[in-house]
């Protein structure tokens, strides 16, 4: 189920931005310390879910099994349930996300496929592991599978507090092909199941504001747990157009919004990941954005971006995660996950492969801190974030190294507040130069206040000195000579953060 992809990196470093907050109206600058809780090298942790304050569930699969894992949040392995799908040639097709159940018990979707039969059914199982099957419906002869894996990320499963379930996926006779852009249709169907199972509703969604076609779709909860809102993808001349609609409880569309990514048009997201935020109903996404050069404006090659939305899918904000880096993309499952102090947790591939970015954000879009890694010899391909109950999160990874051909699964959780020194101890940087080697722009990143940032020579002669104001501080190198410099942050009276850099042509 899990698709191994690699790539060659460029650089191997792990960097670690401090998290500035403010407390009774001062500004402190904390950071969260990263702990790898768990490994495996045959374990990918697809999702996390925790059921209670201090053990989580992990979900891992493949064509012939599911796997569950109970573990401690000290890394310790409890128990583990493998529940084996490959009977009478069924093969296991698609795997959705982690849930709580209405009646208590945890568990997921998934997609059997027997004789081209298409079936979807749910197990759940209690603390102990318990497990329980259920098929919904009869079985399915037009869910549309093919090579290119577009089911994989073409069928939903949306679960209700009431019970019921949302199934939506592509019709194989209405699926039109596949281009650079993504997986083209010219339908999306919605199966409705109640609680025990029955079929109650079906709609095949075709309507479209500017032709038949579009690119892929996302679906996700409405804010009661009634409904579902879903994202579509579609051509309008050289750019793409997203619209977002809601249905109700009987597939009824009760809204639509077409171009919902109003504030950043016409950059376009290339890859992206939607979710409602359970606690306060609003839309979230995060999404590598780009942007071909127009009317003057510099090209934009798929660069992070985390973006807010109300209920009716108007953009209220936005902001860039780790500027600078070319070629991000989504995590392979679950990208968003939200904490009920208001947090909301981001992750994504950074660059060609093998790096991550993690970034949180208070409740309005506005960014409180972020980490990233920025992959070389050693592939890091992010693949979950799920929140924790005594706030931070876990986020899952699958390593690679490209030289000793090591093969694992990771967990990290990003928990307690520590200072600067205790940040160097652990082995993060608190900030970063980028591009580098570069041209005639060095951009140092930190979350530092109050911070100020001294270019020097190789001769070790000042050139340059500057108030940190932002998260990104940006330096005009043009008059520089060709060579190697070191840069310097101090944060307190004292220094936080060195390194070199390179300008080149």
């Amino acid at each position: 189920m899990y698709n191994q992809r690699h790539a060659k990196m460029t650089s191997n470093r792990l960097s670690f931005l401090i998290v500035a907050m403010l407390l009774f109206g001062m500004a402190k600058s904390q950071a969260q310390v990263l702990q790898e809780i768990f490994s495996d090298s045959t374990l990918v942790a697809l999702d996390m879910l925790y059921i209670n304050d201090d053990t989580f569930l992990v979900e891992e699969a493949t064509y012939q099994h599911i796997g569950i894992y109970k573990i401690r949040d000290d890394g310790i392995l409890i128990d583990t349930l493998i529940w084996h799908t490959q009977v009478d040639k069924a093969e296991l097709c698609w795997t959705g996300r982690l849930q709580r159940f209405p009646n208590g018990r945890f568990g997921l979707f998934y997609v059997q496929v027997q004789d081209s039969l298409a079936q979807l059914k749910s197990i759940t199982f209690d603390e102990s592991l318990n497990p329980t099957t259920k098929s919904y419906g009869t079985k399915l002869a037009d869910w549309f599978m093919d090579i290119h894996h577009a089911h994989e990320y073409n069928t939903y499963a949306i679960l209700n507090k009431d019970g019921s379930v949302f199934f939506s996926y592509l019709p194989d006779s209405l699926y039109f092909g596949t281009d650079q852009f993504g997986h083209q249709t010219k339908a999306i169907r919605f199966l409705k199941y109640d609680s025990e199972g029955t079929m109650v509703a079906e709609r095949l969604f075709t309507d479209s504001p500017i032709s038949n076609l579009w690119w892929d779709y996302s679906i996700f909860p409405t804010s009661d747990s009634l409904g579902c809102r879903f994202v579509t993808v579609r051509p309008n001349y050289q750019f793409y157009v997203f619209s977002g609609y809601t249905m109700n409880a009987n597939l009824d569309i009760v809204l639509s919004r077409f171009n919902i990514y109003n504030l950043t048009h016409p950059l376009f997201p290339e890859s992206r990941y939607f979710a409602t935020n359970p606690f306060n109903g609003k839309i979230y996404s995060i999404s590598p954005m780009f942007m071909p050069e127009w009317q003057g404006e510099p090209a934009v090659n798929r660069e992070i971006v985390m973006t807010v939305f109300n209920e009716n899918f108007t953009q209220t904000n936005y902001v860039w995660g780790a500027e600078g880096h070319e070629n991000c993309q989504v995590a392979n499952f679950k990208s968003i996950d939200f904490s009920p102090d208001g947090t909301v947790f981001m992750l994504s591939r950074l660059g060609d492969y093998g790096g991550y970015f993690l970034g949180w954000v208070d409740e309005n879009g506005n960014k409180l801190g972020e980490i990233f890694l920025e992959g070389g010899q050693l592939l890091y391909e992010p693949i979950s974030v799920s929140c924790c109950p005594s706030g931070g999160c876990l986020f899952s990874v699958y390593f690679y190294d490209t030289e000793t051909h090591e093969k694992k699964g990771i967990i990290y959780k990003l928990t307690d507040p520590l200072d600067v020194d205790e940040a160097h101890e652990a082995g993060f940087a608190v900030a970063t130069a980028y591009p580098n080697p570069g041209g005639n722009t060095l951009n140092i990143r930190t979350a530092l206040h109050d911070a100020i940032v001294e270019v020097f020579d190789m001769n070790g002669r000042l050139i340059h000195r500057q108030a940190i104001t932002d998260n990104t501080t940006l330096i005009d190198a043009t008059g520089w000579a060709e060579g190697v410099y070191v840069w310097k942050v101090f944060s307190g009276g004292k220094e936080a953060e060195t390194g070199k850099w390179l300008k080149c042509k």
